[in-house]
């Protein structure tokens, strides 16, 4: 098979020695390793097969968007379908097709916001950022363009482009683009595990948080504050579900100030969780979301966002005078894209995933669970089919000089075919909506053969 290359880093006098022609994301494109990367030439269920005919397990289905596997073939089907109709064509221009039309009218309908109105766009990010654009808009139509400030929470991963990768937190976006974040404030994570004081209890974490989100908010000035940005759980940030009365409280507090809650259910919606939506699932009162990756199971880019009665009412006003809304993008509203929404959310119901992502789920905790008292473990968190591993070297989880013990962890999976993903300083597991237990069963084989692997590398490191 002919080399496929890839557009590496290097120097001058380092010139590049990959061959690869493709720019792959979220790598080391330095390393030597992304000269041959892994190249995937089919799937079916949680597995993933190579052109050399390896399997590997995908422990988080593709960024967690696989929620049907690698493989279904009624969301194949209503693609072919819609592709012999029209393919390809925007909806913009007072112009729409069928799919996009019913796909807007049954996600309306679902959604646990009020009286929604649907928007659409190719990714998570660029929901996030086209929501957060007509918020801007309208505040500056109604005479507050000072009104711009985004507040989230620290570590959290609300996107890739410019505005998006300013809204977590995290330090390593903001020190490789070299991003201001002048409009964008953060706040902490509802992770009790982590944060929590010694000896505080949950009612006390939860309205220190509060707190902490109101101090925010005066410090910057309410009249500067366009919204609060959050998911329901932040897989970003290891998986932590958030004290029960954690989204009550901090909707008091940005009603009391009269700021928009968005919820970013890139990843939590259509399931994941247990409930439809994540937001169902933690008490939170959304007036905006946004979300992607399982409203068709990944198989076409498609993302949306949803606004409330009162947000969609702003942005019709601040076009009134021009009578023309600015906004759009070729392949937003893609009619193929929408066809096979449609289908996946009629399997959503037919094929009782709420139910298999109960049963599964509670094989996944129990797999996770079994893994807590590992030496290299410090912490498990479960939530319907995701949870995470936070891992410590006797309490240190980076000693000077000394790679993370997760990434460690996820090198040595790969020996055993198994993917998996590091974020927050935790390994997420995220399989697809309809995995079997038998998956589970397998996925954990190969993590054990990488956990133990990963403790005989550290022999002698740990404490006695």
């Amino acid at each position: 098979m002919q080399k496929i290359h890839v557009v590496a880093g290097g120097s001058q006098a380092d010139p590049l020695s990959n061959t690869h022609k493709v720019v792959i994301g979220f790598s080391n494109i330095a390393g030597d390793e992304h000269g041959d990367p892994i190249v995937i030439v089919r799937g079916e269920g949680a597995t993933i097969f190579d052109a050399k005919g390896a399997d590997y397990i995908d422990a988080s289905a593709n960024f967690f968007s696989a929620t049907f596997g690698f493989l279904e073939s009624e969301l194949i089907e209503a693609a072919e379908k819609q592709m012999r109709r029209i393919a390809n064509y925007s909806t913009a221009y007072s112009r729409a097709t069928e799919p996009v039309l019913e796909l807007a009218e049954r996600l309306a309908a679902l959604v646990p916001v009020r009286n929604a109105r649907i928007g659409f766009a190719t990714s998570g990010s660029e929901a996030n950022e086209f929501l957060l654009k007509f918020l801007m808009m309208r505040n500056a139509h109604r005479g507050q363009p000072m009104r711009r400030t985004v507040i989230a929470r620290w570590g959290s991963y609300h996107g890739s482009t410019l505005l998006t990768s300013s809204l977590g937190g995290g330090d390593l976006l903001r020190d490789t683009y070299g991003i201001e974040g002048a409009d964008f404030l953060n706040v902490s994570q509802p992770d009790m595990d982590d944060y929590a004081r010694p000896g505080e209890t949950e009612d006390a974490f939860v309205r220190r948080l509060a707190d902490e989100l109101d101090s925010v908010i005066r410090a910057r000035g309410a009249e500067r504050v366009a919204a609060f940005v959050a998911e329901p759980i932040s897989m970003s940030s290891g998986a932590a579900v958030p004290p029960a009365g954690y989204f009550p409280a901090l909707n008091e507090v940005l009603d009391r100030y009269g700021i928009p809650f968005i919820a970013d259910e890139v990843i939590t919606g259509f399931g994941r969780f247990g409930a439809r939506f994540g937001s169902e699932k933690v008490a939170l009162r959304p007036d905006g979301m946004t979300f992607a990756k399982g409203i068709n199971s990944g198989f076409i880019p498609l993302a949306a966002f949803a606004i409330s009665e009162d947000l969609y009412e702003g942005v019709v006003d601040a076009v009134r005078p021009s009578g023309f809304l600015m906004h759009g993008g070729t392949y937003h509203g893609n009619p193929v894209a929408a066809a096979v929404a449609l289908k996946a959310l009629d399997l959503y119901e037919t094929r009782g995933v709420a139910a298999n992502v109960e049963r599964i789920g509670k094989v996944l905790e129990r797999e996770l669970t079994k893994r807590a008292d590992h030496p290299l473990v410090r912490s498990v968190r479960h939530c319907g089919l995701a949870g995470s591993l936070k891992f410590d070297l006797g309490g240190i989880n980076a000693r000077p000089g000394e790679p993370k013990i997760a990434q460690r962890v996820v090198d040595a999976a790969l020996k055993h075919r198994l993917l998996l993903r590091v974020s927050g300083g935790a390994i997420n597991i995220g399989p697809p909506l309809v995995v079997t237990e038998a998956e589970i069963l397998e996925l954990f084989r190969r993590f054990d053969l990488a956990l133990a692997d990963t403790l005989a590398d550290l022999k002698g490191r740990l404490p006695a």
